[in-house]
């Protein structure tokens, strides 16, 4: 069962990332400038980090089984109408489907695994669930290279196999659970508003660069405000709020949420500054690119694999000591690039970069969702994706306006990386 949740967690975190080296052959066939393209990353980062929570609420409405299954199979369907797009506003559009699916599989899978494994072996299942997440982002490159060189199209018609084969799999493996939320009770009205203020911060963020401080910019960011405002109230006075009073109350889950807020930041920025220096520096090549970075997403499955069971302390001294190699690896890129070391030595850092994201990743979601019940799950798993993306996004946005106002400087986006690691190991305290 764990093999089916996390293959569909893995196959849907992959598309926030495989199409990063595969944007040039697709702007080559479609002939489309590049501020058309980036829509092709953003309606997907967008979509994805606004639905989850919501999409986690639904889930405990009409069951996490029928969730997950449902996810798979509009995900499955987008990716077909993706990779048969003409355009590049009909790629879009599928993407944002498709980060729909995605959406709502994602935190279902994390409810039927919370109440699928009882607690004396739950912190494992969850690490190596959250792992499959990791390992796509970091091996979302390698995938996306290797694919792309038959053709854009096969990085989306990759999903249809595995799809079917996770649905197969999980109609006849995964038990039915019980509903844990009426519909009666759904909020509706804080799901939107929801939705509404995480779409307009990851807007405001993906086009802070482009922007600036302009009408467009503004009235983003006041959209935002107000929606988070109105939000706010509604989780204090709704009976069964979209964000649960009891989740932002459990200190473990705070800790976690600032934690891994931080961490994909600087992963964010890291993951997009080795794919571009790679491909601008290094070599044209889509599959050497894949190549130097594949060390990287296998030593994450590794280190994420290997790592015991253990108790919440543990599991925060894990998360310390990856903070710091991440760091570490990221201050070693920026020594590299700053002088022109070599792809040799590129590589030896990206790899102690796996080792830092296999401890840090799959630890921080166990911290925050191990003590959640089946009733808390699927929505905590939701909450905490939703800090990885925009996390992500503001790690993406700072490394596209660092590079845009400095003529390519990876050096100095590397050493916000490795300060931005850092201040994730403060915010976890003395634990």
């Amino acid at each position: 069962m764990i093999f089916v949740l996390s293959l569909a967690v893995f196959i849907a975190s992959l598309d926030m990332f495989v199409v990063n080296v595969a944007l040039g052959a697709i702007g080559r066939d479609m002939s489309a400038p590049l501020s058309d393209l980036a829509w092709v990353l953003n309606g997907y980062t967008i979509f994805y980090g606004a639905l989850l929570v919501p999409a986690g609420g639904l889930a405990d409405v009409i069951g996490k089984k029928e969730a997950f299954i449902a996810g798979l199979t509009l995900f499955m369907v987008a990716s077909v109408g993706c990779a048969a797009s003409g355009g590049v506003g009909m790629l879009v559009v599928f993407r944002c489907i498709q980060a729909a699916g995605a959406a709502l599989l994602t935190p279902a899978s994390m409810g039927l695994l919370v109440a699928a494994f009882p607690a004396e072996v739950r912190r494992r299942a969850i690490r190596v669930w959250a792992a499959s997440g990791a390992l796509a982002g970091a091996a979302g490159p390698v995938v996306g290279g290797i694919l792309a060189a038959y053709g854009w199209p096969w990085i989306f018609l990759i999903n249809v196999p595995v799809c079917l084969i996770a649905i197969l799999l999980g109609a006849y493996i995964i038990p039915a659970q019980p509903k844990v939320v009426s519909d009666a009770r759904f909020d509706l009205l804080g799901s939107l508003l929801l939705i509404l203020a995480s779409g307009a911060i990851a807007l405001a963020l993906v086009n802070a660069g482009h922007w600036g401080l302009t009408a467009p910019s503004l009235t983003t960011w006041l959209v935002a405000t107000l929606a988070v405002s109105l939000l706010w109230r509604r989780v204090a006075r709704h009976p069964a709020p979209v964000v649960p009073r009891a989740l932002l109350s459990e200190p473990h889950m705070r800790s976690a949420l600032a934690a891994i807020f931080v961490m994909s930041l600087s992963f964010g920025a890291l993951l997009l500054g080795a794919s571009l220096y790679l491909h601008d520096v290094v070599s044209k090549d889509l599959m050497v690119v894949g190549m130097m970075i594949a060390p990287g997403p296998c030593v994450v499955g590794l280190i994420s694999f290997l790592t015991k069971r253990t108790e919440l302390g543990g599991l925060y001294r894990r998360v310390k000591v990856g903070s710091m190699v991440l760091a570490c690896s990221s201050f070693a890129l920026a020594l590299i690039v700053g002088r022109d070391a070599g792809p040799a030595w590129f590589v030896v850092a990206w790899t102690l970069t796996g080792v830092g994201v296999g401890l840090v990743f799959p630890n921080l979601f166990a911290i925050g969702v191990v003590k959640l019940g089946p009733e808390l799950a699927s929505t905590g798993s939701g909450v905490i994706n939703m800090s990885r993306q925009f996390g992500t996004t503001v790690g993406t946005s700072l490394l596209v306006m660092t590079l845009g106002s400095q003529g390519g400087a990876f050096a100095e986006a590397f050493w916000i990386a490795g300060a931005s690691a850092i201040v994730g190991l403060l915010l976890l305290g003395r634990r």
